[in-house]
């Protein structure tokens, strides 16, 4: 399960990426099928949505990410989903509390906000 997690990331992030979702989003559901409960296999599940411009199921995928353990990255990504969903009450409690957990959240929010 864990190692096609890492092939569905390195394909959803490699450059031509919009050619290689698909086989990423195929192997990211066949890893949560082995491994449903894995957190990180739904964080992955959620960027590769996100990336397949699908921010709703994006939203899902972390929010069952987080289901399992909070962490600083899902907590992060799902705040970016929910501020391109309008949802900017949301966005701000995701990030503020990912900055609690790992203050580098903020550095990086900083920079996205200065592009």
């Amino acid at each position: 399960g864990i190692v096609l997690a890492k092939r569905a990331r390195f394909n959803a992030l490699r450059p031509g990426r919009e050619v290689h979702l698909p086989a990423a989003y195929r192997d990211i559901v066949e890893a949560l099928h082995l491994l449903p409960d894995d957190p990180s296999l739904h964080r992955v599940h959620g960027t590769v949505l996100a990336l397949m411009k699908r921010p709703e199921d994006a939203l899902k995928a972390y929010d069952a990410a987080l289901s399992g353990g909070i962490d600083s990255a899902s907590l992060w990504e799902r705040g970016r989903i929910r501020r391109q969903l309008g949802d900017r009450a949301g966005a701000s409690a995701d990030f503020a509390r990912a900055w609690r957990i790992d203050p580098l959240y903020r550095v990086q929010l900083v920079e996205k906000m200065q592009r």
